[in-house]
């Protein structure tokens, strides 16, 4: 059986990808950031009314939407809801092959790192 402490640990070890977003500065705090500015988004509405040629733009108004999407990643990113359980299965019924992500993600990693040596 597994235990919390054992998805606490599994969570905590570094991966490539992980290592790929620090590498481009993209760590906790940059999302964190990121986040928060979200969390207080205003918006704009251009309209154009009837028999008009011309743009009407309203005042800014709370962006209620991309508040709720923020707030909602940020709870999924704390851990605060139950992990979606999703089943996936390749060619007929097998394994799906996740091969290509860890070759992105390499490729990534390794663009960085030459750009940070020609800096």
């Amino acid at each position: 059986m597994v235990t919390k402490d054992d998805k606490k640990a599994a969570a905590s070890e570094p991966c490539e990808f992980d290592e790929t977003l620090d590498s481009i500065g993209a760590d906790g705090i940059y999302w964190a950031e990121k986040l928060k500015e979200l969390s207080g988004a205003m918006e704009t509405k251009a309209l154009i009314p009837k028999g008009e040629r011309k743009f009407v733009y309203s005042k800014k108004m709370v962006a209620w939407d991309t508040r709720s999407r923020a707030q909602d990643m940020a709870h999924k990113l704390r851990g605060d809801y139950k992990p979606e359980k999703k089943e996936l299965s390749g060619a007929e019924g097998g394994p799906v092959e996740v091969s290509l992500i860890k070759q992105r993600a390499r490729a990534a990693l390794e663009q960085s790192k030459k750009a940070k040596e020609n800096e």
